[in-house]
């Protein structure tokens, strides 16, 4: 069996430990709190992503089998792997402009190359509807680029064509992880993933 293999069924193993949805006596028993987590994805469409009456009502079905985490995932995108920014982020703002605090109250808005169908208020909605059942949340962070689409570019794969272009990345990069710093602040969210 490949060591890829062994993993995989060992992370099975330890996943399925509970013997019914919420028992975590075996964890428990070994000073382990069992998270019972899924990386809960957006649906790019207004009305079933984020925020919607679509995902509170999956949220619920998710807490009656005993998720207690989820991962929300907001993207950054750039058009291709090497764009010296990511989109909406522009490294020549000054930092204060992405920790200062956000208007999450109102109609969802969202930024210049920015997704329009998951803005901050749907993340900001969709946190306090997991709040309200009990379900701890991580925000992940995620770049996405054209190139990845079609398997054209590694997921990982961010190569700017020049340092400079790379420093002016990186600034942009920076802003976009303040933005959803700041939003997990606000938002009381458990955890960010870097």
């Amino acid at each position: 069996m490949s060591h890829l293999k062994k993993l995989l069924c060992m992370c099975m193993v330890l996943m399925s430990d509970a013997s019914s949805p919420g028992d975590t006596s075996n964890a428990t028993s070994l000073g382990l709190h069992a998270v019972r987590g899924v990386n809960y994805a957006h649906v790019h469409r207004n009305g079933r992503g984020y925020g919607s009456d679509a995902s509170r009502q999956e949220l619920t079905n998710l807490q009656q089998i005993g998720i207690d985490w989820i991962a929300l995932n907001p993207f950054g995108y750039q058009q291709s792997d090497d764009q010296d920014h990511v989109s909406g982020y522009d490294p020549d703002r000054p930092l204060s402009d992405f920790t200062a605090p956000l208007a999450l109250t109102g109609p969802p808005e969202s930024g210049p190359g920015r997704d329009r169908s998951m803005t901050d208020r749907h993340l900001a909605d969709q946190i306090a509807e997991a709040h309200k059942l009990g379900i701890k949340v991580m925000i992940k962070p995620h770049i996405w680029s054209r190139d990845f689409h079609n398997g054209e570019a590694w997921h990982g794969t961010i190569e700017q064509t020049s340092p400079e272009a790379h420093e002016s990345w990186r600034k942009s990069y920076l802003r976009f992880i303040l933005h959803h710093a700041r939003l997990a602040q606000q938002t009381n969210a458990e955890a960010l993933c870097l």
